[in-house]
């Protein structure tokens, strides 16, 4: 973010969960390989669903190895799937507590649905017990805010504390926005990103929403098709994705490694009513991160793309990156890791802001798998299949609901120029 001025913002740490396990290089690792995590839900009978697949935590996935028992009774699984990630990019970032001034340090967390099942525990807990019952600890499992609270209390940090809610978007607008802080000076370092997890009410309010594909346990390798003419819908899916964030001179001072550098950032909505009219938002969205960063469309060398197979949003992405990178939008690689790990809600474009970090690092553009052949007119080029090797460092990051709201992020992998 160095375009408009301020202190420029780096990644010194990353950290993710999700249907391939615990950990950002796992995360990596399985969509990299061209592993599809979309399998039959079994957390809960979806038998009556249309949609019976998802891409969920791994089969036995353990928390309590991660955090412990005791804090787990009292946190909702999205925010301790925001906080594994959390603290492991704090891990990765190498910084000391003890060497930080907890002042200077915060959260800023995104979730699309969060706790959707919250209201429906408490009200049956007060209806079948009496509000005597409910837990004093309630409050914060209950909470929106959670997320970012959590994190907090477990690393002592003092800072600017924030949880948003922007839909498909949360997790990219909270990296932006915290990024911001630093910029203008307002905190050191942050830990930005967000989570959501797959829940009985979601999958049914995502049906009726008419976002889900209709699958069962046999097509469930194939139901998430990004881009591809025969998509109908996405793929739920979970799990949480974090970054390190930290000034430029923060990062130096201290010797630290920088993984990459936050350039841009831009979000925006589109009230139109229609969802097929929509893409207004996206672009001013991209064209808002273009700016911020001072850059033009030849300077992007890849799109992590939000595209999760439905029919509308897909086009209207193509779209909207047409209308704002223009001829270069054919001449680079276009992908979405949405055929590999569903759509992950409010966490989807951290997950993919991490992924696009160690593939740049790798010298690998993650494939898009489920894509075969387009319907969209354009030939983008959408890697289909497999991992391609290609040296690139300038990526735009996007991130948007149907619902209209949007967020786009450019970053540069590798320490800063």
């Amino acid at each position: 973010m160095n375009g408009l001025g301020g202190q420029r913002v780096v990644v010194t740490g990353v950290g993710a969960v999700g249907p391939f396990g615990a950990g950002a290089n796992q995360l990596f690792d399985g969509v990299v390989g061209g592993a599809c995590a979309i399998r039959a839900i079994d957390a809960f009978d979806a038998g009556a669903y249309p949609t019976r697949v998802a891409a969920a935590l791994p089969v036995g996935f353990d928390f309590s190895a991660h955090l412990p028992r005791k804090l787990l009774r009292m946190m909702d699984p999205f925010q301790a799937l925001g906080m594994i990630a959390a603290l492991e990019a704090f891990r990765d970032s190498g910084a000391k507590l003890e060497e930080l001034d907890s002042y200077r340090g915060g959260l800023w967390m995104g979730s699309c649905l969060g706790q959707v099942e919250a209201a429906g525990a408490i009200i049956d807990t007060v209806r079948m017990k009496g509000w005597r019952k409910l837990s004093p600890y309630g409050m914060l499992r209950y909470q929106f805010s959670g997320i970012a609270v959590w994190p907090g209390i477990n690393l002592g940090l003092r800072g600017p504390s924030v949880t948003v809610g922007a839909s498909t978007a949360s997790s990219l607008v909270a990296i932006g926005r915290a990024a911001g802080l630093i910029r203008v000076g307002e905190a050191d370092r942050m830990l930005a990103g967000g989570a959501d997890s797959i829940q009985e009410s979601t999958l049914a309010l995502l049906i009726a929403y008419g976002l889900l594909a209709p699958a069962d346990e046999g097509a469930a390798a194939t139901v998430a098709r990004p881009f591809d003419r025969e998509r109908t819908g996405a793929a739920l899916g979970e799990g949480g994705a974090a970054l390190a964030l930290e000034s430029e001179a923060s990062a130096r001072e201290r010797g630290a490694r920088v993984r990459a550098e936050i350039l841009g950032f831009g979000c925006a909505f589109d009230p139109a009513e229609d969802p097929a009219e929509r893409g207004e938002g996206l672009e001013q969205a991209m064209r808002g991160a273009l700016e911020d960063a001072g850059l033009s469309a030849s300077d992007i060398e890849l799109v992590s793309a939000d595209a999760s197979g439905c029919p509308i949003g897909d086009a209207v992405e193509l779209r909207a990156l047409d209308a704002v990178l223009g001829e270069r939008a054919r001449q680079i690689p276009v992908v979405s890791p949405r055929g590999h790990l569903g759509h992950a809600l409010g966490a989807a474009p951290a997950l993919q802001t991490v992924l696009a970090i160690l593939g740049s690092e790798a010298g690998l553009v993650t494939p898009t798998i489920g894509f075969g052949e387009s319907d969209l007119g354009a030939e983008f080029d959408h890697v289909p299949g497999e991992a391609r090797e290609l040296v690139h460092r300038t990526i735009l990051v996007n991130g948007f609901g149907l619902d209209g709201q949007a967020a786009a992020l450019v970053l540069r992998v590798g320490a800063p120029d």
